[in-house]
């Protein structure tokens, strides 16, 4: 599946490679694309907290390497609006951060052993952060992924990964450490069911857990094109709110 999908602004959570994972999930699975597979993903992501609404359009472009490597790039539009924390009203809308990615397999599965990758990413500060579209600047990011078949018909993936933050022109930004669990069950030949539970933690003192949880369905549209649609809420800290997502999946071999 796809290292690369829109930005973790757009749930309130993650950052980058933890947001390049297959739609409509946020955590990543272990599998790079086959070799000389392309894979294109768009969709639209919406999030609501209290009176602010965030909602983002985004592209993204993975390439299938080798059985190895999987290297992709991803880029948004995102627009806010309604009233802030502070009761100021909010009306912003840009180009988000642009997001390189890659997905480097370590180990099979085998037996009782998962599935290893790692995904590491960079996120250019392309996004204008004065108006709270983005850091500010070049963010980095790198997540170890296991990945275990259940039953023939189920999966289970983990993430544990870290963010390097680069500081914005007006404040620190904080390193962050970011989590997740998902779950995927097929349903039927063309149907498949989603779930996942993500977190992340800055890391300073007296910070707290935000997490949010998502499901989700995936259903086949043809040998190409897979469509995709999930809801979330928050569970802890400020990821309060709703959000939803629905999207277009293309896999196309080059030869």
């Amino acid at each position: 599946m796809n290292v690369v999908r829109g930005l973790a602004a757009i749930c309130g959570v993650l950052l980058a490679a933890s947001a390049f994972a297959g739609r409509p999930l946020n955590v990543n699975d272990a599998a790079p694309l086959d070799p000389q597979d392309v894979q294109v993903e768009t969709g639209v992501d919406y999030a609501r907290d209290e009176d602010l609404n965030v909602i983002e359009t985004s592209l993204a472009v993975s390439y299938g390497v080798s059985e190895m490597l999987e290297l992709g790039a991803g880029w948004g539009v995102q627009r806010e609006y309604g009233v802030d924390g502070a009761g100021m009203g909010r009306g912003e809308h840009g180009v988000s951060d642009v997001v390189l990615a890659a997905k480097v397999k370590i180990a099979d599965e085998r037996g009782l052993r998962p599935a290893f990758s790692v995904a590491p990413a960079v996120k250019l500060p392309t996004a204008d952060d004065g108006v709270g579209l983005g850091t500010g600047g070049t963010d980095a990011e790198a997540f170890l992924i296991a990945s275990k078949t259940l039953l023939g018909d189920a999966a289970v993936h983990l993430n544990l990964g870290y963010a390097r933050l680069g500081d914005s022109d007006n404040e620190g930004v904080p390193d962050s450490l970011h989590y997740g669990v998902a779950v995927e069950h097929q349903l039927a030949s063309f149907a498949q069911w989603t779930g996942e539970v993500f977190a992340e933690r800055e890391r300073v003192d007296a910070s707290e857990t935000v997490a949010r949880a998502h499901i989700g369905f995936r259903a086949v549209m043809g040998p190409e094109w897979t469509a995709d649609i999930a809801i979330g809420t928050g569970l802890a800290g400020d990821a309060e709110g709703i959000g939803a997502t629905v999207g277009l999946t293309g896999v196309f071999g080059l030869w």
